[in-house]
């Protein structure tokens, strides 16, 4: 059974996982030999590429109702 982990700690694994898919996915369609993912940096990957980033994505608050 899985452990039970919090919204953001499971936010940062999935943001971590697209992190390398998608360096994997560059670096095999430069052709890059070897650990080729090194010239794919995070910042470049959520930065100039464009892809979002669930940390950054906020949820709404709860609205709370003032007495």
């Amino acid at each position: 059974m899985p452990r039970k982990r919090s919204p953001g700690v499971r936010r940062r694994a999935v943001d971590r996982h697209v992190c390398v898919r998608v360096r994997r996915f560059l670096a095999k369609r430069h052709k890059v030999d070897g650990r080729g993912t090194r010239g794919f940096s995070m910042k470049a990957v959520f930065g100039e590429l464009g892809v979002y980033r669930l940390t950054r994505i906020r949820s709404r608050a709860t609205a709370v109702s003032l007495p």
